[in-house]
């Protein structure tokens, strides 16, 4: 149903009007590849009484693949379902509950058709999307009776927060999303700014303007520990004193005329990009109550000041302030998420599809999170939980690691197989036979003994597989294998009527 349109090219363009010509002929083959796969979405999940596709509906199918329907990269798609309703829409409807016909959908879809197949042809990073849902949601529940340790007590309003806040977020490389628990409540970001205020020093100025201040190896020492390396430098950008150097970097090198309220502001903005434009926030109390009880750190400040580590037009109080400033600020997890998923999609925020930072940068970031870690636990961004269950471990690829779960491969190791066909139709996975329609398979295909998936759908009594093959696919309803059995047969063979029935009723409505 995918397949590609091709035109022939055996002629030699040798004129502008040509090319012109060439340029528009190539424009009507993207027109023609955009409106074949809308109607396989449309085919798919149409409304066979009234031929319309219900738009809630189509946005369900959207969200069981983990993408929200308010995703940035449906915005044109959602854009023009709003104005349709507006001009077309019955009255006393909502917005997306509304049903259309091919044309309006092939139109209303066209801005954002590239993604829905993505979607469709489930080519999205993690497949099985809901089963991966499942799996962290009992992860999430397991992790919640862990009632150990306790609040931060070092600033005093950190010790205020409920202890029984719980909340996880996923965001994957695709923008594909899940939420649990307390996922509106902020909280500030404190020292997991480290990694993203970094990744903004070496996109801006550069890693060897960076590392000529703060160098990238791990320290051996304690987070919030008075000392430098052998060349009178901060370990890392993880450590208070290399987050220190950062934020002075950020004062003084990355737009040095920005008075501090502006380079705050180009900060926190800066940040919102790679949050995908998610909820970044500031909390102003937990700001001054940190520079209240900051003592440590300016001692670490004036020691490094001693040692001549900062830049020439360096201001000590500013660049504490500015790294309160970035400790204060506040996130949920759902914006934390994304910027994570910003890291490991290489720098280009996946909700949005803004390439923010650099991947060379990225890479560094990554390289510093995994070796030196947050605190005193190098390599501890590595998870406990989930790494038992999936192979999200760097070493995971061993020989000995196999027992894990790669979340990112479907259930079937090769989709354009039969095998898979028959799988799907074995099992009841109407699921999986639309994502082999929509990847243009043909489903006619039959196995050794001429087998098709209707014959396995047929004999095993899955009825839902049994409509959706010869309603929406069209395939031959009356394949013999090799035996000269048909689909029809083995339902009546293995005792299941109403497949049967619906067999012969199909026959003979289309005369097959």
């Amino acid at each position: 149903q995918l397949q590609g349109v091709t035109r022939n090219s055996s002629h030699i363009i040798t004129s502008n009007t040509e090319d012109n010509n060439g340029a528009a002929n190539n424009d009507s083959i993207q027109e023609i590849r955009n409106k074949n796969v809308a109607s396989s979405i449309f085919q798919m999940y149409k409304n066979k009484g009234s031929n319309t596709i219900n738009i809630s509906t189509l946005f369900r199918e959207v969200e069981k693949t983990g993408i929200r329907r308010t995703d940035k990269r449906l915005g044109e798609f959602l854009k023009a379902v709003t104005e349709y309703h507006h001009r077309a829409g019955p009255e006393g409807t909502i917005r997306e509950n509304i049903n259309v016909d091919f044309e309006s959908f092939a139109k209303l879809s066209e801005e954002n058709i590239v993604f829905l197949a993505e979607i469709f042809r489930n080519e999205l990073v993690v497949p099985e999307f809901f089963t991966f849902a499942d799996t962290i949601e009992g992860i999430f529940n397991r992790c919640k009776e862990n009632r150990g340790g306790m609040n931060a007590t070092y600033i005093p309003q950190l010790a205020h927060y409920d202890p029984d806040i719980w909340a996880c977020s996923v965001c994957t490389v695709d923008g594909q999303r899940l939420s649990l628990g307390n996922v509106d409540q902020s909280f500030t970001i404190q020292s997991c700014s480290k990694p993203f205020t970094y990744a903004i020093c070496l996109n801006e100025l550069g890693p060897e303007m960076v590392h000529k201040y703060v160098s990238h190896e791990p320290s051996g020492r304690n987070f919030n520990e008075i000392c430098l390396d052998a060349r009178d430098k901060p370990h890392n950008p993880m450590l208070n004193s290399g987050a220190i150097m950062i934020s002075s970097l950020c004062l003084s090198l990355l737009h040095p005329a920005m008075k501090l309220a502006e380079k705050f502001d180009y900060m926190q903005n800066y940040l919102r990009r790679i949050a995908g434009g998610e909820n970044i926030g500031f909390n102003n109390a937990v700001f001054l109550s940190e520079r209240d009880t900051a003592d440590r750190n300016f001692a670490m400040a004036y020691f490094m000041k001693e040692h001549q580590c900062f830049p020439s037009n360096f201001n000590l109080q500013r660049s504490m302030d500015l790294y309160f400033q970035f400790c204060s600020l506040e996130v949920n997890t759902e914006s934390l998420a994304v910027m994570g998923a910003t890291l490991a999609n290489g720098g280009l925020c996946p909700t949005t599809g803004d390439k923010v930072l650099n991947s060379s940068c990225v890479r560094d970031v990554l390289s510093l999170m995994y070796s030196c870690g947050m605190y005193n636990y190098s390599g501890q961004f590595a998870f406990n939980e989930l790494v038992e269950t999936y192979n999200f471990h760097r070493f995971d690829n061993l020989r000995f690691a196999e027992r894990k779960v790669d979340p990112c491969k479907t259930r079937y190791t090769n989709q354009a197989s039969y095998v898979t066909l028959l799988f799907a139709a074995n099992s009841g996975d109407v699921t999986a036979l639309k994502r082999h329609y929509l990847q243009g398979i043909d489903l006619n295909l039959g196995d050794y003994d001429g087998r098709t998936a209707l014959h396995v759908a047929a004999a095993e009594g899955q009825f839902e597989c049994v409509k959706f093959l010869l309603e929406t696919t069209g395939i031959k309803a009356m394949p013999k294998d090799r035996w000269g059995f048909t689909p029809l047969e083995e339902a009546i063979r293995f005792g299941h009527e109403k497949v049967a029935k619906y067999i012969q009723e199909h026959m003979s409505l289309t005369g097959d």
